[in-house]
């Protein structure tokens, strides 16, 4: 059965459901690390439960796409790294990392989020050429 939406509407809402979950994920990165990972990697906090384990290590692999970004030294594309951690100096306040953690997250999510869409587009257009 064939969609009533117009295309317009279509891409709009695609392009509004990976946004928001781009920002989720970037939100993500950035909330989880900072308030249960890195205190327990310090020594500051007890020894985590398992289940905060479990979603330390997804959220770690989750985030390795802003750690690869982190990786090509973009200007302006830069986040909460922790796959290759460096010292980024005293010049750097909160804010300016949150910005530009949510920055990098959200264009690389949403770039990986529109990846499968694209991918299927191309073997659809692939297949119709033959």
């Amino acid at each position: 059965m064939k969609s009533t939406r117009s295309p317009a509407r279509r891409v709009s809402l695609g392009l509004v459901h990976r946004l928001a979950g781009a920002v989720c994920l970037s939100l993500l990165t950035l909330y989880y690390p900072t308030h249960f990972w890195v205190p327990h990697l310090r020594g500051l906090l007890p020894e985590p439960p398992a289940w905060q384990v479990i979603t330390g290590v997804v959220v770690q692999v989750v985030a390795l796409p802003i750690a690869l970004v982190n990786r090509l030294h973009i200007p302006y594309l830069w986040g909460l790294d922790l796959w290759f951690p460096q010292y980024l100096g005293e010049t750097i306040d909160r804010g300016g990392l949150i910005l530009a953690h949510l920055r990098t997250g959200t264009l690389v999510y949403l770039a990986l989020l529109y990846a499968p869409a694209l991918l299927r587009a191309v073997v659809r257009r692939a297949g119709t050429e033959r």
